[in-house]
């Protein structure tokens, strides 16, 4: 007898297993995934923030990397999670994140390769099929404003129920702060606190979807303060949306700072909000994190 297919609105046993049976949120930087590995709760926001050209995009693009590798592709080990992830672009076309995440996921294919017998394997041609599956998996949306955010956000339920998702990630938020700071003086609403009620109404529905579905939420900022205002829980004078500090669990604070040699050193502090220990400061290792920001 011919199986019927699920219906596109239905959650089935399999995907909800899946959803609730994630591995844990790696960025690919054994230093970092050490520290969030001590820190994850089940429900995780975590914002990276930091001046510009820290590696906060970087960052993002390294964790929906490592989510949408597969755990195994045609035989031979790559250790992924074979998730599905969303990638918002907010204010920005999708072609250079990517760019980018091609040249990521091409190396971690040329890591995995030079430890396998290529006897009998055309490297080019894996390389190029690895790569294409693990594309398969990321989607990117692209948004101008609040507006296409909010109808975007309020639109992917039906995606987050036939999909193995994982990580939603926003890069960045301050440009999404912007534009609706502009639209608010364009119809002359602006509030003290810079924020807006079609704002806020994204982050209550993305809160509600985080919890519903278990994902991953992870944004960029802009911060060029100090790094123990970034550490604190509210620093709404920098006008961030208040709804938004709420859902935020965990904090990364990136800093770059020069080394004898002419080598960059790539510090971040890593903040839960959950827990009352102090935040760890940590060094990221400096050649694989510069291999990956400067290919």
């Amino acid at each position: 007898m011919r199986e019927r297919p699920a219906p596109a609105n239905c959650d089935t046993t399999a995907l909800t297993f899946l959803r609730f049976h994630k591995k844990s949120l790696t960025f690919g930087v054994k230093e970092l995934d050490r520290v969030m590995v001590q820190n994850l709760s089940k429900t995780l926001c975590l914002e990276i923030c930091g001046s510009s050209a820290c590696g906060k995009s970087e960052l993002l693009l390294n964790a929906c990397a490592q989510s949408v590798i597969p755990d195994e592709f045609q035989g031979i080990i790559v250790g992924g999670s074979k998730s599905s992830a969303l990638f918002f672009c907010i204010g920005c076309t999708s072609s250079l994140y990517i760019s980018r995440l091609v040249t990521l996921l091409d190396m971690h294919a040329r890591k995995v390769i030079q430890f396998v017998d290529q006897s009998n394997l055309d490297v080019q041609s894996w390389t190029r099929a690895f790569i294409l599956d693990c594309l398969s998996r990321i989607h990117f949306v692209v948004c101008y404003n609040a507006f296409e955010v909010f109808c975007a956000i309020r639109s992917m339920e039906d995606f987050l129920q036939c999909g193995n998702v994982q990580i939603v990630a926003f890069d960045c938020l301050s440009v999404l702060q912007w534009y609706s700071r502009v639209e608010q003086k364009a119809h002359e609403k602006e509030d003290s606190h810079g924020s807006s009620a079609q704002l806020d109404s994204c982050f209550l529905w993305l809160d509600s979807l985080a919890k519903q579905y278990n994902l991953i939420i992870l944004a960029s900022r802009w911060f060029t303060a100090k790094k123990s205002d970034a550490l604190d829980k509210d620093y709404s004078m920098h006008k961030t949306n208040m709804m938004w500090e709420q859902m935020v669990t965990h904090r990364i604070v990136l800093d770059v700072c020069s080394k004898p040699g002419g080598q960059m050193k790539y510090v971040g502090s890593v903040k839960s909000f959950e827990s009352k220990e102090n935040h760890q400061e940590i060094e990221f290792n400096v050649t694989y994190w510069h291999d990956f920001l400067h290919v």
